[in-house]
């Protein structure tokens, strides 16, 4: 029987389309692992935003309210303005190309800066050691190892509290089987978490701040 496993990342050939916006990051951080190396940026972002009021000559049964839906003839636009924003992204590749990684980095991200010794760049997983030196050599910086399950468990808080439908409860016999929760549906602690790695390990967190928890047996 044919096994089939997705495709990682080539960077041999640094990935124009993938790592496009790295040229626009203002802060990274790595989690780099025996396999794989999670890299997590922001980049700030421009966007257009068009401000409209209600045309003078639509009629008003025509007028827009909450219950109806008009066109966009109903509308006309008073001006347009420019705004910035922030928005976080998330890659990953194979380990074994963190070089190629390194020196797109160096060359788009640290090269806008003449000044980078002595920053400092988060990371976890234990590559953070491995790796350090590569990583100083390469960007300049230094490397602050963090701990892994305290970044996983702020990371988890961050989304349950922030994006809409990351979390969902399952019943597997109704239709749909999932159900999506609000992040204000109900409070957030406490929940289990269960990592899925090499090994893995559930934890019940408590609290946000500090972040709280303990860790369950699995048997």
């Amino acid at each position: 029987m044919a096994e089939y496993y997705a495709k990682s990342l080539e960077l041999s050939g640094i990935p124009a389309l993938t790592l496009t916006n790295l040229k626009h990051a203002e802060r990274i951080a790595f989690d780099i692992g025996g396999s794989l190396t999670k890299l997590a940026f922001f980049s700030k972002i421009s966007h257009k935003r068009a401000l409209y009021t209600i045309n003078p000559n639509t009629k008003s049964n025509e007028k827009p309210d909450a219950l109806n839906h008009v066109s966009h003839d109903s509308y006309v636009s008073n001006c347009e303005t420019e705004e910035e924003g922030w928005r976080l992204h998330f890659i990953n590749f194979e380990t074994k190309y963190i070089e190629s990684c390194l020196d797109f980095v160096k060359q788009n991200v640290m090269g806008r800066s003449t000044d980078v010794n002595g920053k400092i760049i988060k990371a976890t997983g234990g590559g953070a050691h491995k790796y350090k030196q590569l990583i100083n050599e390469k960007l300049g910086v230094e490397i602050s190892k963090e701990d892994e399950i305290q970044c996983l468990i702020k990371g988890c808080n961050f989304l349950l509290k922030n994006i809409p439908d990351e979390a969902f409860i399952y019943e597997k016999h109704s239709n749909p089987p999932y159900k999506f929760q609000s992040p204000s549906n109900q409070p957030l602690f406490p929940y289990l978490l269960v990592n899925i790695g090499s090994g893995v390990s559930m934890m019940k967190v408590n609290a946000c701040l500090p972040p709280s928890r303990t860790r369950l047996p699995l048997w």
